[in-house]
């Protein structure tokens, strides 16, 4: 069992650190590929993997970037479940996606104390999220329009 445990924890980590790199929203890009979706039975392995990949991310202008990513995957994972009605879990995205927002805004301050200006970054991407997040929902079921 103990075995069994170390293989998953190297088996996360590997993927965490392989797909780790800094990707947010461009005025022309889609969102990324939502990748494992709040409805799969594998999805608290992911969320786990990404708490742990911010946990071993220092320097805040790296965790700021990296919690960007992660909110603009949760925007990705809700715009599929919408897609598919699944409104629970577009749900259990989009309170993802608020706290890797609050994550990126906490690693914000604590940069803006170190003399690091991301103020511009976090608010470009919040401005290009919250047209994403228009759009999502704007094409989602009635029942889904009020996430």
């Amino acid at each position: 069992m103990k075995k069994l445990s170390i293989v998953l924890l190297i088996c996360i980590l590997s993927l965490t650190f392989c797909f780790s790199g800094a990707v947010y929203a461009q005025e022309d890009e889609e969102l990324p590929d939502p990748g494992i979706t709040p409805d799969s039975p594998f999805y608290f392995a992911d969320r786990w993997a990404e708490q742990l990949s911010l946990t071993f991310t220092f320097g805040k202008e790296a965790r700021v970037q990296k919690a960007l990513q992660y909110a603009e995957e949760r925007l990705a994972e809700m715009d599929a479940m919408l897609a598919r009605n699944k409104v629970r879990a577009a749900t259990e995205a989009a309170d993802g996606y608020n706290n890797c927002l609050a994550i990126a805004t906490q690693a914000m301050e604590q940069a803006r104390e170190k003399g690091i200006n991301t103020s511009e970054v976090v608010a470009l991407a919040a401005s290009e999220h919250v047209e994403v997040l228009d759009d999502s929902i704007a094409g989602a079921p009635e029942n889904a329009q009020s996430i």
